[in-house]
């Protein structure tokens, strides 16, 4: 009430002196400059004043104390878990009770775990979102929502007239924020659309930085965004993140003449930090460069998906798929690196008979060989070789010769196999390439192996040993050292597999490089099964044959012959036999679980640090 020649200021100043009160301030951010005058005044007039704001952007008063209110919980629709931890998260509980609102009854059946899973990850457990999707239940089944959503958030509206205009579709939502931001903010704001999965301070820089908003403003920017709720910073990563909500509004405000430009921006960006992120794998501890990469697996990707339809940008696209080669090969990412390899190959762009298909062709036999397409691979090969020949840059032969070969061997062909891969060492002998040198040696020393002549094998891999510790390639002298311990336990000679299988375990415990850690488990599992331990030997079997089947990895021509080594030498029959039987009495069961803890722990960590890769 005001009082007589008091302002309206003034009254409210008497009113909160000697109460102890708690004042919600809703939805600051429209007047955060008021709201801020107000609850600074209150407070000063009344020492038992609280103020509670909510607010898309701080009020910046002092003694203000933030709390960002967090997105509720979603699953992770890769990797689901059952329908009652599925119930857990706030998102599906909120989806459900909402859902049941509109439609008594609504229940997640067990096919609709992954949709509702999906519906939720894709609305970045926002509640309004939630809400408003699962109102539509009543029109259409979850299925059919989550498809829609895929291409759009129009579906996630109310006609409630009794709503709030800004809280009546998602997009009015956002829009609320977005009109309150400077022409600089929202330029700079529709620009961080173009990224995906996230982004670090020095793409921003290097993307969005042009005549209109230079590079030493981006940081300002984007701490702004940040501030008014529509960038999330993880301050662990380093990362700077838009919810893909807000990303799709972001990217319907950018203009069409800024599109190309930026596009290619982010292509050149990514494409650069690929390039060099080649010379990182190849030391010998890769990890920090594989962590690096799969943080910015969403931007590869979507690099090279822009880069196929820019103009003049599919050799851009190809470039990438030939720098990432090697991180989708550590990481077992194959039919990734084969799907982004084919669709850059049927450009039309790109079928020219030159340097640039002969290397994409000597790729696609790589990545086919190690996926266990040895046709496709053998097909792929002779094709690269055909336009290196064409082009008469022979010096590149020795590098297509050695896969050509390897593929030969799978295939059954050993004479071709021998004849390409004895060429192989020839030239890299002549080339004076170390690491090229390494791998024909060793590729050469297989085909030995395959031939039943292992005392021709051992001094090949002896000598690759030598060059790639000459060299400091730690990645190949540990692969090497795993076929060393092959060699000698096919040979009988089982205590000196295992100086081998330690010098490797080191490098796979760090590495995070899967082809490694397969030649490891496989090595172990042949060690194990030689000294007569089927405990051992079975389980890492089993993590080998799981890491296959999940990464889509194929053992090389020499591997399935030395593993049915260990199963034919009655080994089957003492692990599907002997152990298995154990297992069905108490203490076969509790033997078989201490003998593991304590000896299969290294087995263990791979497998363990591969499944988290």
């Amino acid at each position: 009430k005001e009082a007589p020649g008091a302002t309206l200021d003034e009254a409210l100043a008497g009113f909160v002196r000697d109460r102890r009160l708690l004042l919600v301030l809703d939805n600051c951010e429209h007047l955060v400059g008021a709201a801020a005058t107000v609850a600074k005044r209150l407070m000063q007039a009344g020492a038992g004043v609280q103020v509670l704001a909510t607010s898309r952007e701080a009020l910046r008063v002092a003694g203000e104390a933030i709390y960002p209110v967090p997105a509720l919980s979603v699953p992770d629709p890769q990797a689901l878990p059952d329908t009652a931890t599925l119930l857990q998260h706030g998102a599906v509980d909120l989806f459900i009770d909402r859902a049941r609102a509109v439609q008594p009854g609504w229940a997640v059946s067990g096919e609709d775990v992954a949709t509702v899973a999906q519906i939720c990850h894709r609305l970045d457990g926002i509640p309004l979102a939630i809400e408003l999707a699962a109102a539509r239940t009543r029109a259409m089944p979850a299925a059919v929502l989550a498809r829609r959503l895929l291409d759009s958030f129009r579906l996630v509206t109310t006609t409630d007239e009794t709503v709030a205009p800004r809280q009546r579709t998602l997009n009015h939502l956002i829009g609320w924020s977005h009109d309150l931001l400077q022409p600089t903010e929202q330029r700079l704001f529709a620009q961080l659309s173009v990224f995906a999965g996230g982004f670090t301070l020095e793409a921003a820089e290097a993307v969005c930085a042009d005549g209109l908003l230079p590079a030493e403003d981006i940081v300002d920017g984007l701490a702004q965004l940040v501030d008014k709720s529509l960038l999330v910073l993880d301050l662990a990563q380093g990362r700077y993140r838009l919810l893909e909500t807000v990303r799709l509004f972001a990217a319907e405000r950018l203009a069409a003449d800024q599109a190309g430009a930026l596009f290619q921006a982010h292509l050149a960006h990514y494409l650069a930090l690929a390039e060099q992120a080649g010379a990182g794998l190849q030391q010998a501890d890769a990890a920090p460069t594989l962590r690096q990469l799969d943080g910015e697996r969403a931007n590869l990707l979507a690099a090279h998906a822009n880069g196929l339809g820019l103009p003049g940008g599919a050799p851009l696209a190809l470039r990438l798929c030939f720098a990432l080669r090697a991180y989708w090969l550590r990481r077992g990412l194959l039919s990734l690196g084969l799907d982004n390899l084919r669709q850059a190959l049927d450009h039309p762009d790109l079928q020219a008979a030159d340097a640039l298909r002969a290397r994409a062709l000597f790729e696609l036999g790589q990545l086919c060989r190690v996926r266990g397409r040895h046709a496709q691979a053998r097909d792929a090969l002779q094709d690269s070789i055909a336009i290196v020949r064409a082009l008469g840059e022979t010096q590149r032969l020795a590098m297509l010769l050695q896969p050509l070969g390897l593929a030969w061997a799978s295939l059954g062909d050993m004479a071709q196999a021998l004849n390409c891969l004895e060429a192989a060492v020839a030239a890299s002998r002549e080339l004076g390439r170390p690491h090229q040198l390494v791998s024909a040696l060793v590729a050469l020393a297989q085909a030995h192996r395959l031939q039943q002549a292992p005392d021709r094998a051992e001094p090949l891999y002896l000598e690759a040993l030598a060059i790639a510790q000459a060299a400091g390639d730690g990645q190949a002298e540990a692969m090497v050292q795993v076929n060393l311990g092959m060699a000698a336990l096919l040979q009988g000679r089982v205590e000196e597999a295992e100086a081998p299988l330690r010098a490797a375990l080191g490098t796979a415990l760090s590495s995070d490089d899967v082809q490694l850690s397969l030649g490891v488990l496989d090595l172990a599992f042949g060690l194990a099964a030689a000294q007569g331990q089927p405990a051992r030997a079975w389980p890492l079997q089993h993590e080998a044959e799981a890491l296959c089947q999940r990464t889509g990895l194929r053992r090389d021509a020499g591997r399935p012959s030395y593993i049915y080594t260990y199963y034919a030498q009655d080994y089957e029959v003492l692990l599907a036999g002997q152990l298995l039987g154990s297992f069905h009495t108490e203490a076969g069961q509790a033997w078989a679980t201490h003998s593991l803890t304590l000896d299969l722990a290294a087995g263990q960590d791979i497998a363990q640090r591969l499944r988290e890769a």
